[in-house]
């Protein structure tokens, strides 16, 4: 069985039911429908989404390097030294979040936004367990033998439902900044877009309403949003996640080459590799440049309201 062949019977089963009568098929052609959303996406000059698009791509491809750098060793390597689990599941989930990452570059390129959410969720999830396993390396073991759908939901329960897996960060920022105000304050900011994100994976009625509507898509015919409309709300999804990538290199300057986890993680830094000198340098100077970006005299340049005036013409 080929594509044509399908169709050739799907339009015999068409016609026996009494749907089709002549050679044109029943219903919306999804393929010329998804034609005609990239289309109308590229035409659009959406230059604050651009803007984020562009600082997004900039920390996607340092986590390239760091996932490279990690497991490179670990592929050329006969024989594995220390704990072997925890490398092996760091390595794991740095594949799985570069894979998230740029799914949700794919849908909000693609106008899909509240399904891109529904990825940066998960994408947080996997950097939050990235992070309690370096911390907490003996839970690797529990991690990487969890090879069946049982043992995987036990884990999933003891350490990582709710805030499980994120009270260790408390403890990184309380040490990091020597205050309690300070680290709690810094902690409910990176989540406090998190409830949104729950919004768009359930089921919802915001959820379902932002999937037609799309917020700073400046869109003013018939189209609609479920279909595919490219908008700038995508920067509060692109930020959200460039957020909880930088805080890697926050609670671990020089990551992975930094003292604590190199060695757990076996490897050496080499100044000759790109791929290493991208992950350690790149990284301090990605911790230091989003430091700036969130600057209150800088704040206008990355941060805005966004026009809803063609959903909503009384807001303007």
């Amino acid at each position: 069985m080929d594509r044509k062949s399908l169709r050739r019977l799907l339009r015999r089963v068409y016609r026996e039911s009494g749907l089709l009568t002549g050679k044109k098929r029943v219903g919306l052609e999804v393929s010329e429908l998804a034609r005609l959303a990239a289309r109308r996406n590229r035409l659009k000059k959406l230059e604050h989404f651009e803007l984020w698009n562009e600082i997004y791509d900039e920390y996607v491809s340092w986590v390239i390097s760091v996932a490279s750098s990690i497991y490179l060793p670990l592929k050329n390597e006969g024989e594995f030294e220390g704990n072997v689990e925890l490398r092996l599941s760091v390595t794991m989930l740095f594949f799985r979040l570069v894979s998230d990452l740029l799914s949700v570059r794919i849908l909000c390129r693609e106008g899909h936004d509240v399904a891109a959410k529904v990825i940066a969720r998960t994408a947080v999830e996997n950097i939050d367990l990235i992070i309690l396993l370096l911390k907490k390396p003996e839970l690797a073991i529990d991690f990487w033998n969890a090879e069946d759908t049982k043992r995987s939901n036990d884990f999933w329960h003891k350490n990582v439902k709710g805030e499980k897996a994120r009270k260790v960060q408390k403890d990184i920022l309380r040490v990091r900044l020597n205050n309690d105000d300070a680290a709690s304050s810094i902690y409910d900011w990176m989540y406090e877009f998190h409830a949104i994100l729950g919004a768009s994976t359930h089921p919802s009625q915001l959820g379902a309403m932002f999937s037609v509507l799309a917020i700073g898509s400046g869109t003013t015919d018939n189209w609609l949003g479920m279909f595919g409309d490219r908008a700038e709300i995508s920067c509060d999804t692109y930020s959200h996640l460039v957020t909880h990538i930088w805080k890697i290199g926050f609670y671990f300057k020089g990551f992975p080459f930094d003292d604590e986890n190199a060695s757990r993680l076996g490897l050496k830094y080499s100044e000759e590799n790109t791929l290493n000198r991208h992950a350690k340098v790149g990284g301090e100077t990605l911790t230091s440049f989003l430091v700036g970006v969130w600057h209150p005299e800088r704040t206008d340049l990355f941060f805005k309201d966004y026009d809803v005036s063609n959903i909503w013409p009384e807001a303007e």
